[in-house]
């Protein structure tokens, strides 16, 4: 079971950057604010599907939506790691690219577990 579901991030990141190729990339003030309405549909869509997971008892039924909210999600990451390349000058794209992933890393990844045990103290 757990080979379908990590080819949906997978399976995402192929899809937005070619969407976003498609559109035409992410080069001048344009295109990054079509990058980023792309970027808000897909974070749309995620949140959507992720909704009826909380509800939902059947395991094929949810293993099903979290896969749309994996690929969904993982179609976010070509555009905005383009547009941080794009947007920051060439000597410091490095120390850009790095500085992104530790906030993506502690903002994103490890925040949702720790946000999500302290929600779920706080209900109880």
């Amino acid at each position: 079971m757990a080979i379908p579901i990590l080819q949906g991030p997978t399976l995402g990141v192929f899809f937005g950057g070619w969407v976003v190729d498609l559109s035409g990339g992410y080069r001048g003030a344009h295109q990054r604010v079509v990058a980023l309405e792309l970027c808000t549909i897909f974070g749309g869509l995620a949140c959507i599907f992720s909704l009826p997971i909380t509800f939902l008892d059947d395991i094929f039924t949810v293993v099903a939506l979290l896969w749309v909210v994996l690929f969904f999600g993982g179609s976010l990451l070509p555009a905005c790691s383009g547009m941080i390349v794009s947007i920051v000058p060439r000597e410091y794209r490095p120390t850009s690219a790095s500085l992104s992933m530790v906030v993506f890393n502690l903002f994103g990844y490890c925040m949702a577990l720790l946000l999500s045990g302290y929600l779920m103290q706080v209900s109880l």
